[in-house]
């Protein structure tokens, strides 16, 4: 099992079509390649968790990278893992302000300019503290 998670931001503001039309295309590609994760969209920032297959994995972040919608694409993680974290999201989404981000425990501690460095978990940790904060919101697919 291989995970990347990354972040990017969009060239331009998406409408609520534009999220639906990406979600309904990927969730199908997804299903289709047994790739999991989710997708978190926060004021034109995306933080976007993938799972599967390492080869599929990697060949979905070399599209993602290519696709124009977005920009400055940092990769946070990628390696193996022991097991999925999202095993029956095909993709979950949510759709935030950072503002709201704020009651999150341990948002405070989530530093964007330390996820230059791959060591760093920060991303890891905030993600699954965003999760679990934020479970009822999220809409699973």
């Amino acid at each position: 099992m291989y995970r990347i998670i990354y972040l990017s931001s969009a060239i331009k503001q998406f409408s609520e079509e534009e999220i639906s039309l990406l979600l309904i295309q990927s969730r199908k590609w997804n299903t289709e390649h047994h790739i999991t994760g989710v997708l978190l969209h926060i004021e034109g920032d995306f933080l976007q968790v993938i799972e599967g297959d390492e080869i599929i994995v990697k060949q979905l972040f070399e599209k993602i990278k290519l696709d124009t919608r977005h920009k400055g694409v940092i990769c946070v993680f990628d390696g193996p893992i022991k097991e999925r974290n999202f095993t029956d999201w095909s993709m979950g989404f949510c759709a935030l302000e950072y503002e709201n981000l704020r009651h999150v425990s341990g948002y405070e501690t989530f530093d964007r300019t330390n996820l230059f460095d791959s060591a760093d978990k920060t991303a890891s940790v905030f993600l699954e503290l965003f999760i679990k904060s934020n479970k009822k919101k999220l809409v699973f697919l």
